[in-house]
This record gives C-alpha cells, structure tokens and sequence, in this order.
C-alpha cells in the first residue's frame, strides 16, 4: 500500500469473506478510537413514491437493535465515553462513523455490528423521527445553497434520481403508515445494508494484529443476504437542459454567475487528474489570468473553478464569479472573455512542466498535510475505498504519477457554450417558477443560437497569459534538532514597543511553522469611522497581497492579515524554509502601498455588502 515516506503510521486492507472490505489503521499517536462505515447506497435508491426514504433509514438505525433495544443506546455509550457519533446520506454513499476514548473501542464496535445486523425498525418510533427529520427541513429554508439546489434538481433529467426530494419531511412521508414506512426501510436495508456493499475502516493505536483480530470476531459473522441490485443510471442532462440560462434569486445580497459544464465521470482519471490541472490554470489569480483581467475591468471580484457535483455517471465543472454591479451589466463579456481564455489554453496546449508542478504540489501537500481528526479520516477512507484500489488508498487523492496530457485537452472539448449551463443569482433578476419544497424564484431558457455564437467570437485573447512557473515552490531542506530550552515559548527580544518570542515545535515534526506580528495602536479605537476605515485599509491591502502571493499560496505559504479591536495582525504559516523572508515582504507591502484607487470601488462595495447582509 503506497504511502507517503514521512507516515509513521502503519495500514492493512483485508477483504473477509462476506466481502466486507476493511482498512486498519495503526496510529501511535491517537488518543481516540475512530471508526466509519459506508455503503454504496443513497438517495439515488429511494422509492420513486417516497423521496427521503433513505434519510429516514439513516435516523431509525440508532433507534435500537436486538442486542441494544433502547433507542439511541450507541450514541450515549459514545457521548458518556469521550466520543461523539455521526451519519449523512448522500447521493451514492451512506456513512455512520465515530470517535471514542481507546480503552472502549472494543465496545463501540460491539454497538455499530449489533446496529448494522438487526435494527429494529420499531413504528412506534418512525413518527418521531420523521418530526426530526421535518424539524431539520424547516431549519434550512432560508438557507441559499439548498435553495439553489433544488433548482439544480429541477433543471436537469427528471428520470435521473438526483431530481428527486432527497431530505423528505412531513409531506413526503405523510401518504404511508408506519407499518408500510418500516416495510420499505426493511426493504432498502436488506438490499443494500449488507457486507459485501460495505467498506469499513478502524484507525486505533492498538497493533494491527489485534485490530484485525476485534473485526474478525465480530464482522465474521455478518452475513450477505441479497444479490445487489443493478440500477444503472440515466444522463444527468437531456438536451434540453443543456445551453441554458438559470436566473435565481437569492435570499441574501449576493452577485453571483456560475458557468456549469457536464463531463463524464472522472474517477477513471485518479492517476492523471485532467480537471485539477485545468482548475489550477484557470483559477489562478496572478497578472494575465481570467481574474486579474476581470478585476481590471471590474467586472468581477472572485473566481473559484473546479468544483461541481459529482457521481459515479457523471461529473459537474463550475467556474464560480462574483459579479460587481458593473459585471452585471456586461454577463455576455464576461463568458466570452471567459472563452477566449479556453482558446488560448487549446492552442497553446498544456506544458509536461504544469502537471509535474500540480504533482509537486500534491507531493507537498500528502507529505506534510495538516493534521486530521481520526473520525474524518476513518471517514475519508471508508469512501475511498470504493473509488481507489487497495494499494492506492491512502495515496489516490493525491497521486499524480500517470500525467495525459492529450487527456487533459481532450477534456477541454466539453469546455464548450451548448454544452454549458448560466445559473445567475443575483436580486435584479426576474424569475417566472417557484421551485419545491424551498419556493426559490427562478427562470430557466435556452440560449439563443446567435448569443451562443457570440461567446466564441471575442478578441480578448491576446489580453491573457498562463500562469508562470511558481516560483515559491519550498525546497527541503533538513529540519533542525529540537532544542529543549524553547519547547516552549521563550522571550528573544524586548525593546521599546517590540517583544519577540520564539518556540520550536517538539510535537508534529514538520518542516512548517507559524509566524504571527500583532500590532496595537490606540488611535484606531477612537471613533467609529477610524474603525471602519481601518478595515477598509485592511481589506484593500488584502486585495493586493492576495494577487501578488497566489502562487505562495498554492505552494503551502499562507497568510492572513486581519483587524482586531486593538489594531491588526499579520500572520504566515506554512513552510518554514523561505517563511521569514515570505513575512517581511508581507510587512514592506503593507507600509510602502499607499495608491489603492484601481479597486478602491470594488472593495469597498464588498465591504458594504457584508456589511449588509449581517
């Protein structure tokens, strides 16, 4: 099993022969137990007549079982023995993990086998979980995101079961009885809920051997019941709902576009990651990229591109914009410059130098991550465990050894205006439909076939550059003995106005550090216009810094400069190598910069908005 040199933990997959696939993870250094299952099975499974069915499953599982009766017996022995408990029903995916002080391990896996094999379903109890599961609907009405969701679901295949009411509540459920209710959730659990559609991980610091020896005595005996049914999936996207506008309007003050292109699945790609190197070059934020020109413009005050949803069938690419009221005004600008940008990534193809960066970067990132709970990790790996082979496990997220660049290009294709979807949320829209369940006012239409044209016939190409090689990539140098006298934090340096402290970590055995300057200042308090423009300088310094150290970023140097009641504060973390110099360069930026008038409108809008919608 590849892992990476600096892991000091150790791992075994095994498979039982239920087929219940399992990954051990041996760590020294946890306090806690933590511990995930998943199963390949969501609310893609629910019954056509009853969405949210598998919602309510996930709920009635802690309700009690043959071994344990009395509901919620597993999430008090998790809650009384230093631990916590959680669940999510997702698309494809169903999870139920756990952390717990490691002396009673042993005892928490005891609880999730006997809440796994007979779980009693009792329809006394159904009524009450389904007033849970209408109480947790109602808490999210006003909640953009899950507004915008459910218009998702409604401008796409309604045959795919994405389009389906995955939450439930009270309307949905209202149609059965208990008893039918608990005829349908045994059903889905004898269906899905068995080992060989399970994948499980433990992370303890107990030895491999003995790990594996507690899972064998109990999961041993879980029995697969049931062929799997195979359900194969329609598109996500007819035709129709593909080269067309979405106008949204939003609860909060937002001015957003999202220009949304349908790829197919990507999981067969884990080893080249076409998309990461597409979302690397055309996020980046430096001169000569998309948002350094649309900032020029003002146009637009962000860009994040790479995320969407994503399946076993299919996958989602967004290019997320913040719009200013000018960007508004001239959407059909953006998207063709947006596309003159694809152009030159075409002609100008994708460089071996690029992906080897992105893999360097990955490298970074694998070898010296930032440190994880066990309870997201079991998590984590409980999923990954369906996507990845065993060897690449603990690897696949990160693994980038099989470059293509032809595939990466070919990807490129889907980058096209019929194969794209405009969701725009702005409150100037205007919106002829109420979605469900949330009642988001929305408008959907196809993109005329001249607008469409129009997209691809911009002059904007020779406004934009690709990203330059990132030159603040660290390089590894030998971490430095550990020196006792500063394990903990010790004074170097007092003067008039200026104390400095130095500690030496002794813990995490990283080649990274922190670095913070605090600056106090009593005129900023006087008054509430000092205030206000001090957070404005802040934020307009924030702009810039962002822009000029992208890269730095990227490359695992962070910082964060803030306002605080008694002044400001600048902090670096990250690398240690080049940090100190990265932070005095932070610092000249900040005294020396003074001309603020290329962004001063839109930070300042932003400001407000904030503002506002606080």
């Amino acid at each position: 099993m590849l892992k990476s040199a600096y892991d000091s933990r150790q791992y075994n997959h095994i498979e039982l022969a239920n087929g219940l696939r399992i990954l051990l993870v041996q760590d020294p250094n946890c306090v806690k137990s933590a511990c995930s299952v998943t199963f390949n099975t969501g609310h893609f499974n629910d019954d056509k007549d009853c969405h949210g069915i598998s919602h309510l499953l996930e709920h009635m599982l802690f309700l009690g079982n043959n071994e344990f009766t009395e509901p919620n017996a597993f999430n008090d022995f998790i809650a009384t023995h230093g631990g916590s408990i959680n669940a999510l029903t997702g698309t494809e995916y169903s999870s139920y993990f756990y952390e717990i002080a490691a002396e009673y391990e042993q005892q928490a896996l005891t609880h999730l086998y006997a809440m796994l094999r007979k779980p009693l379903f009792c329809e006394a109890l159904i009524e009450k979980e389904i007033n849970a599961i209408d109480a947790e609907f109602l808490l999210k009405q006003k909640d953009d995101l899950r507004r915008l969701y459910q218009v998702h679901k409604e401008t796409c295949n309604p045959e795919h079961p994405f389009s389906q009411f995955s939450v439930g509540n009270h309307q949905t459920f209202e149609p059965f009885s208990p008893f039918q209710l608990k005829q349908k959730l045994i059903r889905i659990f004898e269906h899905f809920y068995q080992p060989h559609n399970a994948c499980l991980c433990l992370i303890s610091n107990q030895k491999l051997s003995v790990s594996e020896e507690s899972v064998r005595l109990l999961f041993n005996h879980w029995q697969s019941n049931y062929k799997l049914p195979i359900k194969p999936l329609p598109v996500l996207y007819l035709e129709r709902n593909l080269g067309v506008q979405i106008n949204i309007l939003p609860l909060r003050k937002t001015q957003r576009m999202i220009l949304t292109f349908a790829l197919p699945e990507q999981q067969t790609h884990y080893r080249s990651k076409p998309l990461n190197v597409l979302s690397h070059i055309l996020g980046d934020e430096s001169e000569g990229g998309l948002l350094h020109f649309y900032k020029i413009r003002n146009w637009a005050t962000n860009l994040s591109a790479g995320g969407g949803l994503e399946g076993s069938t299919f996958k989602d690419f967004n290019v997320n914009l913040q719009l200013t009221n000018e960007g508004i005004k001239y959407t059909d600008e953006v998207i063709t410059a947006f596309f003159s940008y694809i152009q030159l990534m075409m002609e100008s193809g994708i460089e071996m130098w690029r992906i080897e960066e992105i893999a360097a970067l990955n490298q970074l990132m694998w070898d010296f991550p930032d440190q994880a709970k066990p309870i997201d990790e079991a998590y984590h790996y409980s999923l990954a465990m369906f996507e990845y082979p065993s060897q690449h496990l603990i690897a696949g997220d990160y693994l980038l050894d099989k470059p293509e660049v032809q595939t990466t290009l070919q990807m490129l294709n889907y980058f096209s205006p019929k194969n794209m979807r405009i969701k725009v949320v702005n409150p100037f829209v205007k919106t002829t439909h109420k979605a469900k369940w949330y009642d988001t006012p929305y408008s959907v239409a196809p993109i005329e076939s001249n607008r469409l044209k129009y997209f691809l016939n911009g002059n904007w190409r020779s406004r934009f550059t690709l990203p330059q090689a990132n030159k603040f990539l660290p390089s590894h140098r030998p971490q430095k003995a550990v020196e006792p006298q500063f394990t903990l934090p010790k004074k170097i340096l007092s003067e008039d106005g200026l104390d400095m402290w130095y500690g030496q970590d002794d813990k995490f055995h990283q080649p990274k550090g922190d670095c913070f300057l605090t600056f106090d200042c009593q005129a900023v308090n006087e008054g509430i216009y000092v205030t206000t423009a001090k957070r404005l300088w802040v934020a307009l310094l924030n702009e810039k810094l962002n822009q000029k150290y992208y890269q730095a970023n990227l490359a695992g140097m962070h910082f964060h400069f803030y306002p605080h009641q008694g002044g400001f504060s600048l902090q670096t973390n990250g690398f240690s190598a080049n940090q100190l110099n990265f932070c005095t360069n932070l610092l000249t930026e900040i005294i020396v910069n003074k001309d603020f008038s290329s962004n001063f409108s839109q930070v300042k809008s932003r400001q407000y908005q904030g503002l506002s919608n606080a």
